[in-house]
């Protein structure tokens, strides 16, 4: 039990740590990423105002370069509503920047750099409507430019800058980066399942510890009870035997005897209970004929539901399962007990084999009383009797059930209604 706890809890750890770990290494790859493309975009824009400003002689209303300097390069700075940006040397990125005419024609060069891409008509007409576009152009070979088109008013027409940039350089260094994360992740996963790992023990010790006293408490408890319990027994038994049947203490010894046997199923569930609770059940596994096993404990059983005027009727399909024929007995002894506790006079219990997706079934059902539905999702849980006010038992039986077919890998499912009976199935692996 708490391996599998240590488990879970090491795999929360763990996915904790790798989502604040991959939140960290991806907001550094899209601040870097931001980063490059701010300032690839602030390099376009300084490249096409240095355009502007050789162009501005050419522009209606510009004084000539040197004439008025600090307004040309104002008026360069502030096209279309532009904030002059924060100083860059444009020279130091392979910027290329091209005049273009409506057409999309080279007009001259600027910086004497040819274009590695063609004109990109695309944007030219978005930049022809609203005066500027930026976009990131994708070529039939892969690569990626950015591009950032303006659009110029001159004495003899517009003219559209295009600026463009190659995203080769970082994208390499993006794609550096991502190794590097990877690397960092999967050393970082392998130190963090270990120290999980580790944590999720030291977290768990206490319990385990507690656990474990808790289980040996129980085994002791039961074991050393046995003693004085058959001594008990023996004692009202031989004085039973000397008292005369008509004798009034007869009845007492007779409550002496049924309480005795009582308790003692109490401390032999108990001591199950403890062992499968630790995994130390031994299980003789061997073949199984499911259908005989049935056959076998259901003739047992008709003799005392006849007395109750129950019928049980049987069902059964050949099949063969590997498992502990004592154990499996017990479960089934288990079910039909309940069925019988829950079954009024003149009732039926069915019981039946078979086989269904691979696997061996048991089905124990019958028409009693049922469970209510607030009491199903409890009913495996040990000592839990609900409202039932049945003496007879001590709330272990499915309890007990339950652990022998998980110790087999099998299941057990219970459907039940009030007024119209309960079904118990058991799903074991087939022998093949």
């Amino acid at each position: 039990m708490f391996s599998r706890l240590r488990l879970r809890l090491t795999l929360l750890y763990l996915l904790a740590a790798l989502l604040l770990t991959a939140l960290i290494d991806g907001g550094v790859y899209v601040l870097l990423q931001s980063s490059f493309r701010a300032s690839t975009d602030a390099a376009l824009r300084r490249k096409v105002e240095v355009g502007v400003l050789s162009l501005a002689p050419t522009v209606p209303g510009q004084e000539p370069q040197g004439e008025a300097d600090g307004e040309t390069e104002d008026a360069g700075a502030q096209l279309h509503g532009n904030e002059v940006e924060e100083p860059f040397d444009a020279e130091l990125a392979p910027v290329f920047l091209v005049p273009l005419d409506v057409q999309g024609n080279s007009v001259s060069m600027i910086g004497g750099a040819a274009a590695p891409v063609p004109p990109d008509e695309e944007a030219l007409r978005s930049a022809s409507e609203s005066g500027q576009d930026l976009r990131t152009l994708v070529l039939p070979d892969g690569s990626r430019y950015r591009l950032l088109t303006e659009k110029v008013s001159t004495a003899t027409g517009p003219i559209y800058l295009q600026a463009g940039r190659s995203l080769a350089d970082q994208e390499a260094i993006l794609r550096r980066l991502l190794v590097g994360i990877l690397a960092y992740s999967a050393l970082t996963t392998l130190l963090l399942g270990w120290g999980s790992w580790h944590l999720a023990g030291r977290s768990l010790l206490p319990a385990q510890q507690a656990w474990e006293k808790q289980q040996a408490f129980v085994a002791n408890a039961s074991h050393e009870l046995r003693a004085p319990l058959t001594l008990l027994r023996a004692s009202a038994e031989v004085a039973q035997r000397k008292l005369a049947p008509d004798s009034p203490t007869h009845p007492l010894l007779e409550d002496v005897l049924r309480e005795t046997d009582v308790m003692a199923r109490l401390v032999e569930d108990l001591l199950l209970l403890s062992r499968l609770d630790a995994g130390a059940l031994r299980l003789e596994m061997e073949p199984i004929d499911v259908a005989g096993l049935l056959r076998e404990v259901s003739s047992s059983f008709e003799r005392v539901a006849s007395d109750r005027a129950i019928r049980v009727e049987v069902s059964l399909t050949p099949a063969t399962a590997l498992g502990d024929r004592a154990r499996l007995r017990q479960v089934i002894l288990i079910l039909l007990d309940n069925a019988l506790r829950h079954v009024r006079p003149g009732g039926w219990i069915r019981v039946a084999s078979g086989i269904d997706s691979g696997r061996v079934t048991i089905t124990v059902s019958d028409n009693g009383t049922g469970i209510p539905s607030e009491h199903l999702p409890h009913v495996f849980e040990r000592f839990y009797r609900g409202d039932s006010g049945d003496p007879g038992g001590s709330g272990l039986g499915l309890s007990i059930a339950r652990g022998i077919l998980q110790a087999h890998h099998g299941e057990i499912e219970l459907d039940s209604h009030p007024e119209q009976g309960t079904r118990v199935t058991l799903r074991l692996p087939v022998l093949r």
